[in-house]
Parts: C-alpha cells; sequence; structure tokens
C-alpha cells in the first residue's frame, strides 16, 4: 500500500468519520487492519484519532517540523502532519535557498520520513517561516515532560461494570497471552468481544475500570511488580515486547527522537526504538511505573 498516497489524501480531506478513513484504505489495497494504520499515523504525529466519540473521528495534524535529538554536529527535523503536494514543493526548494538537505526514507506501508538536516539551528525555523509551518524544537522531550503519570491516568477512567453475554479473554501473566475463560476473576485485565468493538476491565484493588487495553496492560504489570521494558543506553533502543504497546503518546514520544517507526523483532517479539535519549527513555519508564533495563 502507498502510504504517501493515504497521506495526501488526508490531508486533502483534513477531518472526517471512521468510515472516510476505512474508504480510503479499501481503495489503497491494504492487508493491514485499519486500526494498524491508525497507530502508525498517531504515532508519526500526521494523525490524531478520537476512539472516545461515537463516531470515530481523525483530523490530520498542522505540518510542523519536530526536532530530533542531536547526536553530532548536525541539526535533525522530521516533517509531521499535514502533506500537499504544494507544501512538499515549497519545503524543497526553501531547503535549497537555505543550503539544507532534505533525506527520505521509506517505510512500509506508511507515508515516507522526510528529514531536513542543516548545519545550524536557525536554518530549521528559516525553512519553518518561508513556508508557513510551525517549528517545535526537542519535541520529544517536551512531549516527555508532560506525559501522563500512571497513578494520575487510572483515577480518572470509568467505574464500569463488566459486559454480559459476550466472549471474554483474560490476559495471562505467565505467557503474556490472551486466552478465553468462562468467566472473571476478582483481579486481572479481561477483554469483552461487545457487538461495538472490543472492551476492557481491569479489576484489581477491588475496583472494576474501563480503560483503553495497552494502558491497561501497563497497570496491571506494575500492580504484579512486573517490569517489562528495556532500554539500551550505548546504542539508544528503548525495547518494548509485543504484547504490550506503549499508549499512543508515549509511542509517539519515542518515535519523536528519531522520526522513525520502531523496528520489528521477530525472533524475539519485540518493538526497537530507534535514537531514544536516556531522558526521555527514563520519563517514559516512569511515567510507566516501570524500572529500566539499562544495560
Amino acid at each position: 500500500m502507498n502510504g504517501n498516497l493515504l497521506l495526501l489524501y488526508l490531508s486533502e480531506l483534513g477531518s472526517g468519520r471512521w468510515t472516510k478513513f476505512t474508504d480510503a484504505l479499501k481503495i489503497l489495497s491494504t492487508a493491514w487492519k485499519p486500526s494498524t494504520h491508525a497507530r502508525h499515523l498517531q504515532m508519526l504525529a500526521h494523525v490524531e484519532f478520537d476512539f472516545l466519540r461515537d463516531p470515530i473521528r481523525w483530523s490530520v495534524a498542522p505540518p510542523t517540523l519536530a526536532w530530533l535529538p542531536r547526536h553530532d554536529s548536525s541539526h535533525r527535523a522530521v516533517l509531521c502532519g499535514q502533506r500537499t503536494e504544494p507544501l512538499l514543493a515549497k519545503l524543497q526548494q526553501s531547503a535549497a535557498d537555505l543550503a539544507c538537505q532534505i533525506k527520505v526514507t521509506p517505510q512500509e506501508n506508511n507515508p515516507d520520513a522526510i528529514f531536513i538536516i542543516a548545519k545550524e539551528s536557525y536554518q530549521l525555523d528559516a525553512i519553518a517561516d518561508q513556508i508557513g509551518i510551525g517549528s517545535e524544537p526537542k519535541s520529544a522531550a517536551r512531549i516527555a515532560q508532560c506525559l501522563p503519570h500512571l497513578d494520575n491516568y487510572l483515577p480518572l477512567c470509568p467505574l464500569k461494570a463488566e459486559p454480559h453475554g459476550y466472549g471474554i479473554k483474560q490476559f495471562d501473566l505467565t505467557s503474556k497471552r490472551w486466552a478465553k475463560v468462562d468467566h472473571t476473576s476478582e483481579t486481572g485485565l479481561f477483554e469483552y468481544d461487545c457487538v461495538e468493538g472490543r472492551q476492557y476491565r481491569l479489576k484489581i484493588n477491588g475496583e472494576c475500570r474501563q480503560l483503553p487495553r495497552n494502558t491497561a496492560v501497563y497497570a496491571l504489570m506494575h500492580h504484579h511488580h512486573l517490569p517489562i521494558l528495556g532500554y539500551d543506553a550505548e546504542s539508544r533502543e528503548m525495547i518494548v515486547p509485543t504484547y504490550a504497546n506503549l499508549p499512543a503518546i508515549f509511542a509517539r514520544t519515542a518515535v519523536l527522537c528519531s522520526g522513525l517507526l520502531p523496528q520489528y523483532d521477530y525472533a524475539n517479539k519485540q518493538r526497537r526504538y530507534q535514537e531514544v535519549s536516556t531522558a526521555v527513555a527514563y520519563s517514559i519508564f516512569t511515567k510507566l511505573k516501570h524500572e529500566a533495563q539499562f544495560r
């Protein structure tokens, strides 16, 4: 599937209902689930999705140069948000006028990552000013400072009774898989295959709360004092097992360290986020209440 065409099309529409998004994916003949594409576009800071609304809605983010952490003498930014052909043409011209380099990195079934590489930081701001888009220095570090703390987020999730009359699965702490069960227990994370879509309930400390799946997994693992994240300071890789995807805003924070989606490690069933600074990794770990395994 051509991810560039998808983002161009969504950028022309600006915003819409979930059905508009899924219709576009059908036209482009994608083999992935719509939810996978939505998650990737969120992680890359291209499109926002409001999954709490009925019907679900989406909106393309304003075009922005998100500055990446520095690891050498150059200054780098990645283009996020709305893309149109006129905007891309202006970006090419402005970068050439200011003697900056543009590097395009393809990403399978996703929009290309478009990097701007400058010798001086003011050049990135100048390009943004010339073509009329935003410029965000230290984007990952700034988001990391604002990430919600798990202890503060959980009380905001509604106390809600379990759905009845649907198939139930429980997240098994030993196998790290979802297993079918006949009934729920007093403690655990449960998935209900409801007509309107899957719902999740986290039952701990005598409470039953509805919350997103990914956040619920981290809350459950913390409740049982089971660390799941890893970080390699030497290679600047943050390692996330596939059974515990980072919540969307945390994943975006990690992605904006490199401008690229994480690499998938098939052998170890892990996602590896690249170029994540120690400060950003530490913030993610502490906000999710999981100790880092620094090496």
